[in-house]
């Protein structure tokens, strides 16, 4: 797994860990000894509690969320402190760059790589906060930079710490599922992440991440305009990217692993496995998790960041 393995185990391992989106709340706790899965909670919710976004206020009830959270602790009991957090798809953003060469120092690299977000966002935040990393690529540096508001993750930071704790690590919900994806996947793949608002398409070559795209997408209104379902549209989404990659880009991918935290997930499974020649498989079905489906379709994310 290489390059794409060792960046991920540079990062914080908590015990403990949530993970916030646009309908629902939940936790996982894991023991001390065995890093396996203690304790966990999922709480849904279909009304305004969480409105994700990259540039505005997020929490949009706060004594609701709160509300939710302390009946999740309760049901968890005892938990570490210091804990994980996985944001909203739209919370953040990810890029992926390629250099030719890098300087050394980290202020430099902080430089050309928000030079390179300037290029492709029309409104950069004067508090936009970066992570990055480097990954040998075909004789290129590649940057895998993860970015969200400061005052976006305060927000979230503020809210964890009424209650005692703190987020020592933050990342977006691609993260932790690659976790899970890259340890039973081939070299070349494509992951998808789909939830209410949202979804969001990686692709890993030779192990290494060489795409992504984020694209705000609401399954609310079933039908559009042209008698589609939403379910449809978001499969030929999926297959234009794929075509457009093998033509432009000359990736291709061997497989596709999807995880979907959404109602028509079956649907979209269904339709792709109809109309592409691709191995769909999905997430939930990772024999690393032990819980029911419905909750394996909200908490993979997260198993896939502690463990």
């Amino acid at each position: 797994m290489g390059q794409l393995c060792s960046y991920f185990n540079q990062q914080p391992r908590p015990l403990i860990g949530f993970q916030i989106s646009s309908s629902s709340l939940s936790g996982v706790a894991l023991s001390s000894k065995k890093r396996k899965t203690r304790d966990s909670f999922v709480f849904h919710f279909s009304d305004d509690t969480i409105k994700p976004s990259l540039y505005n206020k997020n929490i949009g009830d706060m004594d609701r969320l709160k509300d939710i959270f302390k009946e999740g602790l309760s049901e968890m009991g005892e938990v570490d402190r210091k804990a994980a957090l996985i944001l909203p798809e739209l919370s953040q953003k990810t890029f992926v760059f390629s250099f030719k060469t890098i300087p050394a120092s980290y202020q430099e690299k902080q430089k050309i790589i928000r030079f390179r977000i300037k290029k492709v966002m029309p409104i950069i935040p004067d508090d936009l906060r970066i992570s990055f990393d480097f990954m040998d690529s075909d004789g290129e540096k590649v940057a895998v930079v993860t970015a969200a508001r400061e005052q976006v993750v305060k927000e979230y930071e503020e809210f964890f710490k009424d209650f005692g704790i703190k987020i020592r690590v933050i990342v977006p919900p691609w993260f932790g599922l690659m976790n899970l994806v890259a340890s039973h996947s081939q070299k070349n793949f494509m992951m998808i992440n789909a939830d209410k608002d949202s979804f969001s398409l990686v692709i890993v070559v030779d192990m290494r991440l060489a795409f992504y795209r984020q694209k705000h997408f609401l399954f609310e209104d079933d039908k559009d305009i042209h008698g589609s379902t939403k379910a449809e549209k978001m499969a030929k989404e999926i297959m234009g990217t794929i075509h457009f990659l093998e033509d432009r880009e000359k990736i291709n991918v061997s497989c596709i692993w999807m995880r979907t935290g959404i109602r028509k997930g079956d649907e979209i499974v269904s339709y792709l496995r109809e109309n592409c020649d691709f191995d769909i498989n999905r997430i939930e079905d990772s024999p690393v998790l032990s819980f029911d489906r419905r909750e394996k379709k909200i908490l993979a994310p997260l198993i896939g960041l502690l463990l």
